[in-house]
C-alpha cells in the first residue's frame, strides 16, 4: 500500500521517456516497529517558607529506533491509465537521539489577597537520522524555552483580578516565531454560587501564529485577540 503525497509532483527533468508525471509516495515497511525510550527523571518539591512552594524537575530521555523516512528506488507504475513515476518514501526506525529538559515552578502567597504563579521550561532535543531532514524538523518543532507568570488579586470579598503573561520560543522547523502574550480576567461573585466574569485573551497583538499544520491542504492558523464574557452557576 502507498499514499501519494499531494503537492509532491516531480520535476519533468527526472521523468524517463514516455512518462508524463511523477510523485513522491509514502509506503509501509513490514519491519517497522515501535520506538524505544530510556528515561531518567528527578525532581523535588519544597515548601521553602510558609508562603513559597518551589517545584523543580529535570529529565534525560534517550530515544532509539524512532520513526524516520528513507528514500527507496524509483519505479514506473503502469497500472494507471498513463504510466507515472513513483519515488517511494519508506517508514523506517533509523532515527535516534537524546532530549534534555528542565521545569521549574513557584507558587507564592503574598498576604491573604495575592497569589503569584511562576513557571519555566527548557528543552534541548538532539536527533540524528540518515537523511538529516526529518531529525531537523523534529528538533525544531518544539520550543526550547517557555515561561508563564500569573498574578491573582482579590479586590475585596466579591471581585477578583487575574493577569497572566506567557512566552513561547520559536519553532524554526515550521517558521513560527517566538511570541509573548498576556491576558486579563475580572471576576465578580454576587453570591457564593454565581461567578460573572469578563476576560481579554492575547491582548498584546491582534493575531499571532502558534503552529503550522503539517497537512499540505491547510494553511497556518492565526490565534486572534478575543474578549470573553461568561456566567458560572454552581449548584
Amino acid at each position: 500500500m502507498r499514499v501519494i503525497l499531494p503537492g509532491t509532483a516531480l520535476p519533468p527533468s527526472l521523468l524517463p521517456e514516455g512518462v508524463l508525471a511523477g510523485f513522491a509516495a509514502i509506503t509501509g515497511d513490514s519491519e517497522f516497529g515501535s520506538e524505544t525510550l530510556r528515561a531518567v527523571e528527578a525532581g523535588a518539591r519544597m515548601l521553602a517558607t510558609s508562603w513559597l512552594l518551589v517545584d523543580v524537575s529535570a529529565f534525560v530521555h534517550t530515544y532509539d529506533e524512532v520513526r524516520s523516512l528513507a528514500q527507496g528506488n524509483a519505479f514506473v507504475d503502469s497500472s494507471q491509465s498513463a504510466p507515472i513515476l513513483i519515488l517511494p518514501l519508506v517508514f523506517r526506525n533509523e532515527m535516534a537521539g537524546t532530549g534534555y529538559g528542565l521545569e521549574a515552578a513557584a507558587d507564592m502567597r503574598l498576604g491573604t489577597a495575592t497569589r503569584v504563579l511562576l513557571h519555566y521550561s527548557y528543552l534541548d532535543l538532539n536527533l540524528d537520522d540518515p537523511s538529516g531532514a526529518l531529525a531537523e524538523r523534529e528538533e525544531g518543532g518544539s520550543p526550547t524555552h517557555g515561561a508563564y507568570v500569573n498574578i491573582r488579586r482579590d479586590l475585596g470579598q466579591r471581585l477578583t483580578l487575574d493577569g497572566s503573561l506567557r512566552y513561547v520560543g520559536a519553532l524554526p522547523a515550521i517558521d513560527v516565531e517566538a511570541y509573548t502574550e498576556t491576558g486579563v480576567r475580572l471576576g465578580f461573585r454576587p453570591t457564593p454560587d454565581v461567578d460573572v466574569h469578563v476576560a481579554v485573551h492575547n491582548a498584546l497583538s491582534s493575531q499571532h501564529q502558534e503552529y503550522a499544520p503539517v497537512s499540505l491542504h491547510s494553511g497556518p492558523a492565526l490565534v486572534q485577540r478575543s474578549v470573553q464574557m461568561g456566567v458560572t452557576w454552581r449548584y
